[in-house]
């Protein structure tokens, strides 16, 4: 049995969009304009990652794309949005870059770090207060934060550890979980 390619489903819309709102009004307007561009990708029973894969795929492919469909089996098209696992949606760190992009991402939603805060995002460490050079002045609980280097390049997408004004937090403390970071790519298992 091969990967199923089709589109995403009502179900799998309305979980995507759930976890969509928890990071911006922006995105969730840009997706519900643009829904019907949401496919997935069924991995088979003895493929290593088996969760589903969303993709987005731009409105000029779409056409495209029902093309293909009935002439060939189509692995992957258009931006890798991220996986559903266990009922909930992951965003990747190329939707997230895309999204930057687009500018639906907030500046509240960013987190700057300084050149040794990129090394340690890079080789997967969670975001400790020193190495923050701009960040909104409160941090929410478990909310989804992009992690920026000095050159406004993203780095990594982090989940807060609660309710924090930056203030008032010793230089060690750790205030981020990192979720996804680019250097991930790097260390995985190939």
């Amino acid at each position: 049995m091969s990967d199923q390619f089709r589109e995403g489903n009502e179900f799998e819309k309305k979980l995507i969009l759930k976890t969509l709102e928890s990071i911006s009004n922006d995105i969730i307007s840009y997706i519900k304009e643009n829904l019907d561009q949401l496919f997935l990708k069924i991995p088979q029973s003895n493929s290593i990652f088996k969760y589903p894969i969303i993709f987005f795929i731009p409105n000029q492919l779409i056409e495209t794309i029902h093309n293909l469909q009935n002439k060939t089996k189509i692995k992957e098209a258009g931006i890798y949005l991220g996986f559903i696992k266990r009922g909930k949606f992951y965003l990747s760190i190329e939707a997230a870059e895309y999204f930057i992009a687009k500018n639906l991402i907030s500046e509240n939603d960013k987190i700057y770090v300084n050149e040794k805060g990129t090394k340690a995002i890079l080789y997967g460490n969670n975001l400790k207060r020193e190495i923050i050079t701009k960040s909104p002045k409160k941090l929410y609980n478990n909310k989804i934060y992009f992690i920026m280097n000095e050159f406004n390049e993203l780095l990594a997408i982090g989940l807060s550890k609660g309710k924090k004004n930056l203030n008032n937090l010793k230089a060690k403390q750790e205030i981020v979980i990192n979720l996804i970071d680019k250097g991930y790519y790097l260390r995985k298992k190939q």
